[in-house]
């Protein structure tokens, strides 16, 4: 209960414009959330970033950034965080029960610090260009399953629901080039275009992971665990 309160109190409301359609954001994040036969973190986060999307516009006549365009920015990132503080407030009316999910999920996160990666100077792309992994999302609320291939790389998430593929390219022997070429993914569809690039450098490379850099965000690194072949996990396989 103590986490409710606390998430309910970071959360205020400024104007009675602002009070519309953050309540209405909350009254569709709630109906949908209902309506979810796995009821999770992850769920109602993806129905938190699909319904800000959707009213991105009021977004922007309030806050005067485009968050659709700006999501990945300081800014937008920010004014993101602002607008779900306020929406939260007016789910403690709607659906507490939701709020209760992700405040207990927030006190498991507690226990777990948050994992830190330098680069590896010596590290090499040996036996990475190729094969299959998968990466937890900074919140560990879904697993994401990769295929690397010589034509395409594809991440596989919300229990094989979601999909992106992308055109990889090795730029030299470490820099990876991945191009969208097409996804489902609600969040993504909102966030890149078809042709956007996306570029990564290795970090480390071991025998159970590799971790690559973003080079456009100097914080952002992802780490891929690495799946036996002979497993007997269930991969996607590209021909």
């Amino acid at each position: 209960m103590k986490y409710l309160v606390i998430v309910a109190l970071l959360f205020a409301t400024q104007h009675s414009f602002s009070q519309k359609y953050y309540k209405k954001m909350a009254k569709e994040i709630c109906k949908e959330f209902d309506k979810t036969e796995n009821q999770s973190r992850a769920e109602l986060e993806l129905l938190f970033a699909k319904t800000t999307f959707k009213y991105a516009e009021d977004i922007k006549r309030e806050y005067g950034v485009d968050i659709t365009a700006d999501g990945s920015k300081e800014e937008g990132y920010s004014v993101g965080k602002l607008v779900g503080q306020k929406v939260a407030v007016e789910m403690a009316q709607e659906c507490p029960y939701a709020l209760m999910m992700m405040a207990s999920s927030m006190k498991e996160n507690e226990k777990s610090p948050k994992k830190e990666y330098t680069v590896d100077p010596t590290a090499t792309c040996e036996n990475v260009k190729t094969g299959e992994f998968y990466y937890l999302g900074s919140r560990k609320v879904d697993t994401t399953f990769v295929t690397f291939s010589k034509g395409y790389y594809v991440e596989r998430t919300n229990s094989g629901h979601y999909y992106s593929i992308y055109s990889p390219v090795w730029k030299d022997d470490c820099t990876l080039s991945l191009t969208l070429i097409e996804t489902n993914n609600p969040v993504y569809l909102n966030i890149y275009k078809v042709g956007q690039e996306l570029t990564y450098q290795l970090a480390q490379n071991s025998e159970e992971s590799m971790v690559l850099k973003s080079q456009s965000d100097e914080d952002f690194y992802i780490e891929y665990i690495k799946i036996d072949h002979n497993s007997t996990d269930k991969v996607l396989e590209i021909e």
